[in-house]
């Protein structure tokens, strides 16, 4: 029942948003909201800014907002991994850049620290003097710790396991198709929106495919996001699962 906006646009990333170019039109709906939630950090980092320039450019961002008379959070910094089993495990999940994760957990822990500044500046957590979010004189109210719940555990680096719904073992489906149907499917509700749904040799070349349900078409389908490769008809395994992310970067639904 809380109304937002989302002024975030695809890849973009702090330090192109302080440029007033880019900012000057979206941050017009500031007006409307009492509280600025930031999630910028993670495609800076994956561009290659170092951790100062990311504090550095968060800090601007937040000073926008609070200027402006808005409560302002920072949310910390989601893994970015690959997965070669669709991110149902941590054990097949790898991290894209070790370089980039370090200065993630470093700037997560700064900001779990209270993103500490001096003179407007973020310094090392621990410093004397330091001031603290949530204390007179810093543009930041608190931090929103979503990476302490997406990661398999505090700065892994990997994304948590998928949670298993239930197992089907009469998934069929058509090549190019956008329904996976089966008797065992009329479980399916639309409780099931938004999970993954895997099929055993429905994928590309008979690989396992994988995709998020976005439709239960009826009693004993479902519609995954995406079309299946393959044909597979009758035995097919097929996972429901609720899974954090499906590209090892955005989380989905569940996540």
């Amino acid at each position: 029942g809380i109304g937002c906006i989302n002024i975030g646009t695809n890849s973009d990333r702090a330090n192109l948003f302080t440029l007033s170019a880019n900012h000057f039109r979206r941050s017009v709906h500031m007006s409307a909201a009492t509280t600025a939630v930031c999630n910028y950090g993670v495609n800076d980092i994956n561009a290659g800014a170092s951790l100062a320039t990311v504090q550095a450019n968060l800090l601007i961002i937040w000073n926008m907002a609070t200027n402006r008379g808005l409560r302002t959070f920072q949310t910390t910094i989601t893994p970015h991994t690959t997965s070669t089993d669709f991110w149902t495990t941590t054990a097949n999940q790898t991290i894209v850049s070790s370089g980039g994760d370090t200065i993630r957990v470093a700037l997560n822990t700064w900001l779990r620290a209270g993103a500490p500044i001096v003179s407007g500046a973020a310094v090392a957590v621990g410093t004397t003097g330091a001031i603290l979010a949530g204390q007179m004189g810093h543009p930041l109210d608190g931090v929103y710790d979503v990476a302490l719940l997406a990661e398999s555990s505090l700065n892994s680096g990997l994304w948590n396991a998928a949670i298993l719904n239930r197992t089907i073992t009469d998934g069929t489906t058509t090549a190019g198709g956008y329904n996976v149907t089966g008797p065992d499917l009329a479980a399916t509700s639309p409780a099931d929106l938004g999970r993954l749904i895997t099929v055993a040799g429905a994928g590309t070349a008979g690989a396992l495919f994988a995709a998020t349900i976005i439709a239960v078409t009826s009693g004993t389908s479902v519609g995954p996001a995406a079309s299946t490769p393959t044909a597979v008809t009758g035995t097919a395994v097929t996972n429901l699962y609720d899974a954090w992310t499906l590209d090892g970067l955005h989380p989905l639904t569940y996540g």
